[in-house]
């Protein structure tokens, strides 16, 4: 109960955007668009159940909440922090336009010591 009430205290933060990520009608997942300053937002994306990871739906979902972030919100740049050994994630990371730009080391956290960072700038969803 305690997870449950921090994660509603966590939606109702003025200036972040949060989605389920619906496949009919079963939510398989949350995206935030998270406000970090007046020019840029921090992508979050989970899908829980492993059945749905590697098919598409994390693109799928990434795709519309960059594109309403720049357009309805007025960002100029997207970023986000993943784990280097998500190679799934950051596939789908670069095939919405994001690039590598480094690691970001977290010493004091001995369950995720380091993330690799990725930033977007604009949105060129032809690829």
């Amino acid at each position: 109960m305690v997870l449950a009430g921090y994660f509603f205290d966590m939606l109702k933060n003025a200036g972040d955007y949060h989605y389920i990520i619906q496949i009919g009608v079963k939510s398989i997942g949350h995206i935030a668009i998270i406000h970090r300053n007046a020019k840029t937002f921090e992508i979050q994306i989970i899908i829980g159940e492993k059945t749905y990871w590697g098919k598409g739906f994390g693109s799928e979902a990434i795709k519309p909440a960059v594109k309403t972030a720049f357009e309805k919100h007025g960002y100029k740049k997207a970023c986000l922090e993943v784990r280097p050994d998500n190679i799934r994630a950051i596939r789908a990371y670069e095939s919405c336009g994001f690039a590598r730009k480094g690691l970001k080391k977290y010493p004091n956290n001995k369950h995720q010591s380091v993330t690799l960072k990725m930033i977007l700038d604009k949105i060129d969803f032809k690829r």
